[in-house]
């Protein structure tokens, strides 16, 4: 995993003779846990940096519950996007004492993996949506987590709903699927939807 963090990577960017070995490694040796918050909109959002404190603030709220014993949570924030440090301390809320708030090139402490994790997620969903055949659809478009996926004599993740074995999609998401613990699809706020 050296060599991915040394030479970057770039979750909208690499081919798959980059991205699978990499895909490879984190299914048979990640040791994190992944969380998602996202929103499906059918329009570009009134106002993104809203929705994205929205989203932020929704994740941020589960991991501090989730974590609430460890004596401090780091969140990092990848350099870029216009943002400052202080823009992002005051996201987090500066109350919170037991959070460090820091920013951090892509290439320094696997930020790029949340970058992955992240498209990985958006991709599979989208994919979901677009192959549904209608409203009367019983199948689940949500990324499946690893408490309840299930596993083929292989330890092959099996697929549900419309997104297959043989989808590009299905097989980025599930290098991450024994890591992932939460992946919530949220109604976006009415202020953030375009009229």
């Amino acid at each position: 995993m050296a060599t991915f963090v040394r030479d970057g990577w770039h979750a909208t960017e690499d081919l798959p003779e980059f991205a699978d070995p990499l895909l490879e490694e984190i299914d048979t040796d990640g040791m994190f846990k992944g969380h998602v918050r996202f929103a499906v909109l059918k329009a570009p959002p009134s106002d993104v940096d809203g929705l994205y404190n929205y989203l932020f603030g929704r994740l941020l709220t589960h991991v501090l519950m989730r974590y609430k014993s460890a004596g401090r949570v780091d969140v990092i924030f990848e350099q870029g996007g216009g943002k400052t440090l202080a823009d992002y301390q005051q996201l987090v809320n500066p109350r919170l004492t037991n959070v460090l708030v820091t920013m951090q090139p892509k290439g320094d402490n696997l930020l790029a993996l949340a970058d992955y994790l992240l498209f990985a997620t958006m991709r599979y969903a989208a994919r979901a949506e677009q192959l549904c055949p209608g409203e009367a659809c019983a199948d689940s478009h949500l990324p499946p987590v690893a408490a309840a996926a299930n596993f083929d004599a292989f330890g092959s993740p099996v697929a549900v709903g419309h997104v297959q074995q043989d989808d590009r999609w299905h097989k980025m998401y599930f290098g991450f699927l024994r890591a992932m613990s939460s992946v919530v699809r949220l109604r976006p706020p009415a202020d953030a939807l375009v009229e």
